[in-house]
This record gives C-alpha cells, sequence and structure tokens, in this order.
C-alpha cells in the first residue's frame, strides 16, 4: 500500500512540474491521446442471441468472459480556444469457451471483436495552470464480428458480422499536464463509459 502512495505521490509532483514548464497557446496546437475504456462496450452491448451450443442438450456449460479493455487511439486539432476537433480509432475483444459438462472438455471458442472509427469534437469549460475540463461527442461506424469455433462436436461453425453505429458522449473529462498530459473522461461511450489515458501536445507552444 505504500508503494502505491509513493507512486502516486510523484505522479502529482510530475504533473505540477510537467504542467508549470510547459504553457501551450490558447488555440492551433495538436494532440494525440492513447486510452483504455471500461466497461468493455461488447460486454454493454452484448444482445445475448448468439448460438449457444449447450441450450439444447443440457451436456455443456459456458466458461467465463475475457477481453480487453476498450483500446482507443485519438487525434485533435485545438481550432480555438473552447474548440477542438478531430477523430479516433477503437478496439475491443473478448473470448469465451464452451465445456463439455462431464469431461470438462473444451467445445466451442466464441470470440467478439468491435472496431470503430469516429469524428469528434471536444468543446473545454475550464482551463487553470495546466488543468483543463471539458466535454466531447463523437460518432461514426464500427465493425463487428462474432464467431464460434467447435472444437469437438460436428457442427458447423459460425460467423456474424454487421456495420453498426457508434457514439462517444464525454460527459466530463479532465487531462493535467503540459507536452505530456494525463486525462481521464466519464460518459457512455462504444470506446467504454469510463476512459484513462496519456495524451502528447506538439505545435505552438508559447
Amino acid at each position: 500500500m505504500k508503494t502505491y502512495r509513493l507512486l502516486i505521490v510523484l505522479l502529482a509532483l510530475f504533473l505540477s512540474l510537467e504542467a508549470s514548464s510547459q504553457r501551450w497557446k490558447e488555440a492551433g496546437y495538436h494532440e494525440f491521446r492513447l486510452s483504455a475504456g471500461q466497461v468493455n462496450p461488447i460486454e454493454v452491448f452484448d444482445r445475448d442471441c448468439i448460438y449457444y451450443s449447450g441450450l439444447y442438450d443440457g451436456t455443456d456449460y459456458l466458461g467465463d468472459k475475457w477481453g480487453t479493455p476498450s483500446i482507443n487511439l485519438t487525434y485533435t486539432y485545438q481550432a480555438k480556444r473552447w474548440l477542438a476537433f478531430g477523430g479516433g480509432i477503437s478496439y475491443a475483444g473478448m473470448w469465451q469457451k464452451s465445456h463439455d459438462y462431464y469431461t470438462d472438455a473444451v467445445i466451442s471458442q466464441r470470440r467478439w471483436h468491435l472496431f470503430s472509427v469516429m469524428a469528434k469534437v471536444r468543446f473545454d469549460w475550464f482551463r487553470l495552470n495546466g488543468v483543463k475540463l471539458y466535454s466531447s461527442l463523437g460518432a461514426g461506424i464500427g465493425y463487428d464480428l462474432e464467431t464460434e469455433d467447435y472444437k469437438t462436436r460436428k457442427f458447423d461453425n459460425w460467423k456474424y458480422k454487421s456495420v453498426i453505429g457508434s457514439l462517444d458522449v464525454v460527459a466530463v473529462g479532465m487531462s493535467i499536464g503540459g507536452r505530456v498530459f494525463f486525462f481521464g473522461e466519464a460518459g457512455v461511450s462504444t470506446e467504454g463509459v469510463l476512459k484513462a489515458g496519456i495524451g502528447y501536445r506538439f505545435g505552438a507552444k508559447k
């Protein structure tokens, strides 16, 4: 526990130094952001209508789901003091196995993959000494790929794919730092309900 507290103190010190040493113009610079989002959007939007082999004869069961957080890469251009626009890409994956009820052998492997591309606009409504509060909106398209591959039973492998809408509504976000900064966001999104990550600014430094 003491180690975590020390890391938090060191991180806060780094952020304060970063914020004080890097001053940026109000507009005209670029940002790249890399973040991870939770909850996994596949878990949120799973339709629960995919083929389950065990529903038919009661001889198998589904294992635990496991997967990645939503992994997001975003670029924005700060056009005005209060306005930035750009776009982003994201990916989330999830996996689950079904097992034989009696032997525990793997019967099938289920996979979900969700890719999305979105245009984004951000509205900054508070700035103070390297701290920024904002809200943002993004919309685009996603590609949903879901499969089930059978290992020990003679069923046809199953695949479902579709193009869906993607949405990113950030009710409140906060970034702290200068050239290198950290940020967190909360809202409703196919990129995750809660997001946190690191970013990099370049161009238009004072």
